[in-house]
């Protein structure tokens, strides 16, 4: 009992639901486009997760700030090189096949490009997130820690202010340019802006604004986040929309892009903390908060795999899977198969998206089991 008070499973709940929606993004249906008017998931699905690392952040990290960063780059960065090399090899084999999708194997594509901009190979760029949260995680504690030196009291008032105004700097910036595919390095640090004012909004709620945000009733508390919505959407006449992996479209104001995501991210939380009741110990919302790494990077994987299973039944049922693109699905990442263009198709994808990374990452976790295992039994043997 005492490990289970130790989870917060409104966030399990935030994570699951996040992800599912990033993955339902990607698979490009619109049979789950469930509030998308109102809460359009591009500028706001990150920033959910960022909120999370915020909201668990602890000063008690900063006695040990070198601990914290070998963790980060273990945790975060370690596994991004890793699946990008396997990516790297999966590409070029698939290459052999006739598929065009994901760059070279080159040094740059390895070692640099998961920096840089995350798209390297296609199949893995849900990476570019985690590269930019570990850019986020050391940059933020580094600060912390170097503040702390000066004999000055910052309170955390200060902090928060400091991080939506990086947040409208990212913006700007992103509106003067820095943003889109050709952009280099300006690319990274705009995406780390951008995500600078959900970090500090999730270790200012925790601290200060939580005990205030439990005593809202819902009603209230919903009506608040509608109303700013629809005056958001008035201004512009539609509700904006933010794409942070490449910085696109930030023209709507500097303000608007960190505002409309807090109002998403506050917006979700509350439905989570309305859920956890009944579905934050279930062992399916558990199991997909638990292997959010995974499916962050492996679900367009999953993706292929319907549209291989589809592109095979074409041939067996070419009455009902018909005009199957197969130079589409070779060449074009971001291309699905709808039968006969039934939306409903969304959910086999989203359901691939999640279970094939799922999958994976129990694969990968037995491998590591027994290797540890063996180990731990050779040392034990003497190494004979």
């Amino acid at each position: 009992m005492a490990s289970e008070r130790k989870i917060d499973y409104r966030f399990k709940l935030l994570y699951a639901i996040g992800i599912v929606l990033v993955v339902k993004e990607h698979a490009d249906g619109a049979a789950l486009s469930f509030l998308q008017h109102w809460f359009p998931t591009d500028g706001m699905l990150m920033g959910m997760f960022t909120f999370a690392s915020g909201y668990f952040y602890s000063s008690k990290a900063e006695a040990n700030v070198g601990g914290y960063l070998l963790k980060k780059t273990k945790h975060l960065l370690v596994p991004i090189y890793l699946y990008n090399f396997a990516y790297g090899v999966f590409v070029q084999l698939t290459r052999l096949k006739g598929f065009t999708i994901g760059g070279d194997f080159t040094l740059w594509n390895l070692l640099v490009s998961p920096l840089y901009d995350g798209h390297q190979f296609l199949y893995n760029l849900g990476g570019w997130y985690m590269v930019s949260l570990f850019f986020l995680e050391c940059i933020h504690i580094l600060l912390r820690k170097l503040i702390s030196k000066i004999p000055i009291h910052v309170h955390e008032t200060v902090w928060f202010l400091t991080g939506i105004a990086l947040g409208v700097l990212g913006s700007y910036l992103a509106g003067k340019g820095w943003c889109g595919h050709h952009v280099g390095w300006k690319l990274v640090v705009v995406r780390i802006l951008y995500f600078v004012p959900y970090f500090a909004a999730g270790i200012y709620y925790r601290r200060f604004f939580e005990s205030y945000d439990r005593r809202i009733p819902s009603g209230l508390y919903f009506l608040i986040i509608f109303v700013l919505k629809y005056l958001i959407s008035l201004r512009y006449g539609k509700m904006p929309r933010f794409f942070p992996s490449w910085c696109e479209e930030f023209y709507y104001g500097v303000f608007t892009p960190t505002l409309s995501g807090l109002l998403g991210v506050a917006f979700w939380f509350r439905i989570c903390t309305l859920l956890e009741p009944v579905f934050g110990k279930s062992k399916a919302v558990n199991l997909i908060a638990n292997n959010t790494y995974s499916i962050t990077i492996n679900h367009f994987l999953g993706f292929m795999a319907v549209k291989t299973v589809f592109g095979l039944l074409s041939h067996v049922f070419p009455s009902v899977f018909y005009y199957f693109d197969w130079e589409a699905y070779k060449s074009n990442i971001w291309w699905n198969y709808w039968p006969k263009d039934l939306p409903s198709t969304t959910l086999l994808y989203v359901t691939a998206g999640v279970l094939v990374p799922i999958i994976i990452q129990k694969v990968l976790d037995t491998i590591k089991h027994a290797t540890v295992s063996n180990f731990s039994a050779f040392q034990k043997s003497g190494g004979e």
